[in-house]
């Protein structure tokens, strides 16, 4: 099964429980970022911070890269520049795979 959300973003709301003491209230500690927006074959999608192009690959996406082109922002990257490139928020990677056939 599939879900589908609406375009744009997905408002979560966090619900605090303040302490009360006598001396002062304390914040249970809630906040945090959470990584960053790109768009992989103009889908949006969410990613963790400093994540490499081949960690996107392999850990995120999970997919083989046997045969696999990539290019972010109109720009091939070859393979072997994957480990050290580094994706930045609003990057458009396009993933396009090399199929045998006629």
């Amino acid at each position: 099964m599939q879900f589908v959300l609406p375009k744009g973003k997905v408002k979560v709301f966090y619900y605090f429980f303040f302490h009360f003491s006598f001396a002062a209230c304390s914040f249970p500690e809630v906040i945090k970022k959470v990584g960053m927006n790109i768009f992989i074959n103009q889908q949006p999608r969410d990613i963790p911070d400093q994540c490499s192009l081949e960690q996107l690959l392999t850990q995120v996406l999970g997919i083989p890269v046997a045969g696999l082109a990539v290019a972010v922002d109109q720009t091939v990257i070859p393979n072997t520049h994957w480990q050290s490139y580094v994706l930045q928020p609003a990057d458009k990677v396009m993933l396009i795979r090399a199929t045998q056939g006629g």
